[in-house]
Parts: structure tokens; sequence; C-alpha cells
């Protein structure tokens, strides 16, 4: 990811940081949205939700947790595997 420095003149221009701006050419095509940090968290926080609440994905997270329940506990390295399939990190599983 490539940085900006941010001074007050495109501090202004983007809405005070406080709103989307969509960022155009002169000749006004579109090459991007800026938004604010907090607005990405909560956009990003809401996928995560419901790529979460999937019927699919809820059924794995209700059969790990029988399986877990039902031998007593399971190693940390098996722990992280099973986290990253249900996370969509890894095919395995």
């Amino acid at each position: 990811m490539s940085t900006l420095v941010l001074d007050d003149a495109l501090r202004a221009r983007l809405n005070g940081l406080n709103d989307w701006v969509e960022v155009r050419e002169p000749g006004g095509e579109a090459v991007g949205t800026f938004l604010p940090q907090d607005e990405l968290i909560r956009l990003l926080y809401a996928e995560a939700h419901l790529l979460a609440s999937t019927p699919e994905a809820m059924a794995r997270q209700a059969a790990a947790r029988a399986e877990y329940l039902a031998g007593g506990g399971v190693t940390t390295a098996v722990a992280i595997a099973r986290a990253k399939v249900l996370a969509g990190l890894s095919d395995e599983g």
C-alpha cells in the first residue's frame, strides 16, 4: 500500500476526513474512493460478519464446537488451522 502525506489543503479537499470522497481524473474519470479509517474498519467488520454468518460457516462453527466439546480440546496448532479454514485463509479441512 502506498502512503500519502496529508497537509491542511488536502485534508480540506477530503472533507476533513469525515466522509467518503470520490477521486477523479481532471477529465472526470473516477479512479478511486477515499474513505476515513473508521469507516474502512466498520466495512471490514461488516464483511467479516456476513462471511461468518452464512449457513455453511455457521454449520462449520457448530461442528467444530461439538467436536471440541466431545474430544476435550485440541492443540494450539489444530485450533489455528481450523480458524484459518473458517476465515477462508486455507482450503484444508
